[in-house]
């Protein structure tokens, strides 16, 4: 059994938060599932999960970020945490959300796209993109591979009638990593689909939930908040941004991992480009 920890330990506090979390169980038991160097995945009894980034992290769909530029040394995989009221008690360590300032990962949809967005995707995504990503993959040694579900879902973007299950099966799990290249260009997907209102995207959803077991636990949380419309911060501000901020938002992005922002653009740059 789960035995609380003491309160007397080390205490840290959440000084943003996403407010979804708000809504999270707390009597549920946390797992750590995964940690990194500026990040710590947790999962609930529940299948709840919960993100807390280090100070100067952006947010990420169901994330926290901490007052500190390290993670306490307890957060590591198959520790158990415990809620106390406003408190995330661990064996070592506490985290307070008293004075959280949370906000929305929640996409507006219908908000259109800025004119200048596709032709600066064109340049930017063509410029030195990383090796093993999405854009080089489908320019380079897997063009073959897919060729067929990319112009599939093209048509179906253009309006034709698509069976989107034998579509995507190809795409989900594609590349390598904890967030495969095919599952961050099918998010931009679903990104850009909910900004600018694109009617079928409810069809594209119904046909992918089923399918999000043939990849990793983490990508698979992602596409599933992705397809409630929440989003990472990153994302989040290329919706925001002024004309002169577009450049620097997408390389906000691009910034994101290996070539996990960077295969994000490309599913938003293909979705605005044939939708």
């Amino acid at each position: 059994m789960f035995k609380e920890p003491l309160l007397s330990q080390r205490s840290l506090s959440v000084i943003r938060g996403c407010q979804r979390l708000l809504a999270m169980p707390k009597q549920d038991v946390l797992t750590v599932h995964s940690r990194f160097q500026r990040s710590c995945n947790f999962i609930s009894d529940q299948g709840e999960w919960l993100t807390l980034v280090i100070n100067g992290v952006a947010l990420p769909p169901a994330g926290m970020e901490l007052a500190t530029g390290l993670l306490p040394d307890d957060m590591q995989p198959g520790s158990r945490w415990l809620w106390h009221e406003n408190t995330l008690v661990g064996p070592h360590c506490k985290i307070r959300l008293v004075d959280c300032q949370w906000q929305s990962t929640r996409l507006t949809s219908g908000q259109g796209s800025m004119p200048c967005l596709l032709p600066s995707l064109d340049h930017f995504l063509s410029l030195a993109p990383p090796a093993g990503g999405f854009w080089a993959q489908w320019h380079g040694a897997d063009h073959d591979y897919l060729f067929p579900p990319l112009t599939a879902l093209q048509n179906w973007l253009g309006g034709t009638k698509v069976e989107l299950g034998p579509v995507l099966t190809p795409l989900l799990g594609y590349g390598h990593g904890l967030t495969p290249s095919g599952d961050d260009f099918l998010l931009g997907i679903l990104f850009a689909l909910e900004w600018t209102a694109f009617q079928g995207r409810d069809e594209l959803i119904a046909a992918l939930l089923p399918l999000l077991t043939r990849t990793t636990e983490i990508s698979s949380v992602m596409l599933k908040m992705g397809t409630a419309g929440h989003y990472g911060e990153r994302l989040l501000q290329l919706v925001t941004a002024r004309k002169e901020d577009v450049m620097c938002a997408i390389k906000n992005i691009a910034d994101y991992g290996h070539s996990s922002g960077h295969d994000m653009l490309c599913g938003i740059r293909f979705a605005l480009a044939n939708g």
